[in-house]
């Protein structure tokens, strides 16, 4: 997996597991000293972003050719499927991804990894109170 440098410490780190090498930069990633936020983009025109702070909890379940990862922020549920997405959910648990695109296919056909459906579950209790 390639690295790059962060202007911040200077130090290698590596790319987010679920980004093509094309699409990440350096400010796609976690920056010591600030609250960051999950940013995940479903299409051009649709992004929603998420504070780690309020992730309660998150569960990774591996299959063959579809990978799901499930982060609890208690009012939703996020669910992130996809391709080989384990190396994502171990940077997603150390705070270290700011930006997951939701992406096609054929780009993850050629990456071999990727994120390819992003869904944001409203919880029972909060579906309730907005009925």
């Amino acid at each position: 997996m390639d690295t790059y440098k962060t202007p911040q410490d200077g130090e290698h780190n590596k790319q987010a597991a679920s980004q093509p090498e094309a699409e990440v930069s350096e400010n796609e990633r976690y920056e010591p000293g600030r609250t960051p936020m999950l940013v995940l983009k479903r299409s051009e025109s649709e992004m929603k972003a998420f504070a780690y702070a309020y992730l309660l909890n998150s569960e990774f379940l591996g299959n063959e050719g579809e990978d799901v990862i499930h982060l609890d922020y208690g009012y939703c549920v996020v669910s992130l499927a996809g391709r080989n997405l384990a190396e994502l959910y171990r940077e997603i648990c150390d705070h270290h991804v700011k930006f997951i695109p939701a992406i096609g296919p054929a780009v993850i056909e050629k990456h071999g990894r990727g994120v390819r459906n992003i869904h944001v579950e409203p919880k029972k209790e909060e579906k309730e109170k907005g009925a």
